[in-house]
């Protein structure tokens, strides 16, 4: 335990496995994506997520989200203040995982736990009441059900990024849900994909945008992201993706499609192999 320089109140750790939906909800505007896992995977996946919270005397002011869904290779969101943050860096989970977190923080993480591979990520977030353009009447675009799981794992190029075992959906109610874009004809595969990681009523969170590489850069990844953004839109819900500073062509679709950044992360490998 160690005092706040600001207030003299301690900071105290404690390790969780629910993090109080009331103490999250008025944080949401300021990280709008990691809040929100933290909403959703306690509520959708209580026996994956783990808490590490961080509070000057009664009041959360940042914490660790780690997430379970990969054992081996736990993800974890660091969200809140980096202050006295060396209390967090040392609940880190051992090697291997993979981190999202304030850019700041990465000198406490190697600090703790050895050096690490950074990538900057951009955190886009859209209106829901932004007008979307009319969907490409040349693409057909519709939800992936379980039954083509095989017909995506047929496709090396995408195994090694989405795993269809996390793709296909949704499998209740509220999420998470898959949808294709395919071509003219009886092709089964998609071949591109978007997935909903969160569905709040006021926010969805969107990622596994993938497109095959031999179709890029003809409207197919957008189509299928632009028809989870109409699905966001119909329930009064903003969206909001991560994306790699660095990859320009997909910065560039998704301000097509009316995303604008909202802060920056830095995603950390901690000698997990694995890339954003």
């Amino acid at each position: 335990m160690t005092a706040s320089p600001r207030s003299g109140a301690p900071f105290t750790l404690e390790a969780t496995r629910r993090l109080p939906p009331e103490e999250l909800i008025p944080l949401l505007p300021g990280n709008p994506i990691d809040h929100a896992f933290a909403l959703y995977d306690q509520e959708r996946y209580p026996d994956r997520v783990r808490f590490h919270l961080l509070r000057e005397g009664p009041r959360l002011v940042a914490y660790l989200l780690i997430w379970l869904g990969d054992p081996a290779v736990p993800e974890v969101h660091w969200s809140g203040a980096a202050v006295v943050s060396d209390l967090l860096a040392d609940a880190l989970p051992p090697r291997p995982f993979v981190l999202n977190a304030p850019p700041e923080v990465e000198p406490l993480v190697q600090r703790h736990r050895g050096p690490v591979r950074t990538y900057p990520l951009e955190v886009l977030v859209r209106p829901s009441h932004h007008p979307l353009p009319p969907p490409d009447p040349g693409v057909r675009v519709r939800e992936v059900g379980p039954e083509e799981r095989e017909a995506l794992r047929a496709l090396p190029a995408w195994t090694s990024n989405l795993p269809p075992e996390s793709l296909v959906g949704p499998a209740s109610p509220g999420g998470p849900r898959l949808v294709g874009a395919f071509l003219p004809g009886p092709r089964v595969a998609p071949v591109a994909v978007a997935r909903t990681l969160v569905e709040l009523p006021g926010l969805w969170v969107l990622g596994g945008i993938f497109t095959d590489p031999g179709h890029r850069g003809r409207g197919f990844g957008r189509a299928a992201t632009q028809s989870l953004i109409a699905s966001a839109q119909r329930v009064g819900a903003d969206s909001a993706l991560y994306v790699r500073a660095d990859n320009a062509p997909a910065r560039s679709l998704y301000s097509r499609l009316g995303f604008r950044r909202h802060h920056s992360l830095l995603w950390m490998d901690a000698g997990s192999g694995q890339t954003p």
